[in-house]
């Protein structure tokens, strides 16, 4: 079992999110910890339970990314220069890899997976075999897609729609309580 689990909180508009999706982890018996690089996040989640850890843009020697960074989004809206993604890429990555050496018995959670840090850090998992969620709005209105692949294109379902065929049909009423 999965006793870890590090959720990455980039944005205050997700805390409220992350800290729902902690608190039922924490009723399963899950140790949540917080990975952000705002201190907002950490005012957010000091009701739990579980370390606060902050991502650092310190200097690592830059390693080669696993992912391609210019799909970054920061670096596709021009708030990070490739260089620097690429220096930031191999800070978190590099921070990653200790806590899944400290912590064997991990996973983690993102929200879309497209930022140089989310990036960073789930390539870290992936590269350790650690699993990874990845979160999103849903097509359907107030619902939330969660992926172990990724999100849009780089999610399961895009990648083989046939899955899909494996659910069974439900109607309204259960449609509409889920």
């Amino acid at each position: 079992m999965i006793h870890d689990i590090f959720i990455l909180v980039e944005h205050d508009e997700r805390v409220n999110f992350f800290k729902k999706i902690s608190t039922a982890l924490q009723e399963k018996g899950h140790t949540c910890h917080l990975l952000t690089n705002r201190f907002s996040s950490f005012f957010h989640f000091r009701s739990i339970n579980g370390e606060k850890i902050a991502l650092r843009n310190i200097e690592y020697p830059t390693i080669t990314p696993e992912s391609n960074l210019s799909e970054s989004i920061d670096v596709l809206t021009k708030n990070h220069t490739l260089d620097r993604a690429k220096n930031i890429y191999s800070a978190v990555y590099n921070q990653a890899e200790q806590l899944i050496k400290n912590n064997p018995s991990c996973a983690i959670i993102t929200w879309n997976g497209m930022s140089t840090i989310s990036m960073a850090a789930t390539d870290a998992f992936k590269k350790n075999n650690k699993k990874t969620l990845f979160c999103e709005l849903g097509n359907f209105p107030g619902k939330t897609f969660i992926d172990t692949d990724g999100v849009n294109s780089r999610s399961s379902i895009y990648k083989k729609p046939a899955s899909l065929d494996a659910f069974r049909e439900i109607d309204n009423p259960e449609w509409e309580k889920w």
